[in-house]
This record gives C-alpha cells, sequence and structure tokens, in this order.
C-alpha cells in the first residue's frame, strides 16, 4: 500500500523531471521546496524497502538528468566564450614564428555588398 506521503514525493519527483527534460528550471526552485516539506513527512510515514528504492530511482535520475542540463550549460557557455573570442581576436604568426593575436576592430556600421 502506498501511503500519501510516498505519493505526493512521488509526484514532485515525476513534476521535477519533467521540468529539467523540458529546461523549465525556473520551477525548481518552488518543486525544491515541495519536496523538502513533502520528504520530512515521508521519512515519518515508515515506507517499507520498495517504496524507499522506487523514490531512491527517481532522485538518482532527476540527478543524473540534472548534472547532464547542468554540463550542457557549460559547453554551450564554454561554446559562446570561444565564439566570442574568434569574433574579438585574428591569431596570427608573429615575425619570430610565435602565435599572436591581433585586435580586431568593430566598426560601428558595416558595410554589406
Amino acid at each position: 500500500m502506498v501511503n500519501r506521503a510516498v505519493k505526493q514525493l512521488q509526484e514532485v519527483l515525476e513534476a521535477e523531471r519533467k521540468a529539467i527534460c523540458s529546461a523549465d528550471f525556473d520551477s525548481l526552485a518552488d518543486l525544491a521546496q515541495s519536496k523538502a516539506q513533502i520528504f520530512a513527512a515521508f521519512a515519518h510515514s515508515d515506507p517499507d524497502l520498495d517504496q524507499i528504492a522506487k523514490v531512491n530511482r527517481q532522485f538518482a535520475e532527476n540527478q543524473t538528468l540534472l548534472a547532464a542540463a547542468i554540463a550542457g550549460v557549460k559547453t554551450a557557455r564554454d561554446r559562446i566564450a570561444l565564439l566570442q573570442k574568434v569574433r574579438d581576436e585574428l591569431g596570427v604568426y608573429d615575425q619570430n614564428g610565435q602565435m599572436a593575436n591581433a585586435a580586431t576592430p568593430h566598426p560601428g556600421l558595416e558595410k554589406k555588398a
């Protein structure tokens, strides 16, 4: 028999999974508060081992998804920074054969052909 606290926790974890998968990161803060409150009730609800295992799997899945989302955001930020560097600097070799950066001017207006 699934008690109410277990069912509520599973529902919040499922909502959290959906939010992560749809990149709705703004709703995660509200879900975290709900999860903390329900988890306190869950701890006092005397769940059986099967219920604990199911909730643990949901926690682990959400943690994996969140780690992947964080890694994706980090990769995107790194890529944007690299593209900005390429846009702002021109890598050239100096007379000694060493790599040097030549600043590229950014005119206010660009003339298009």
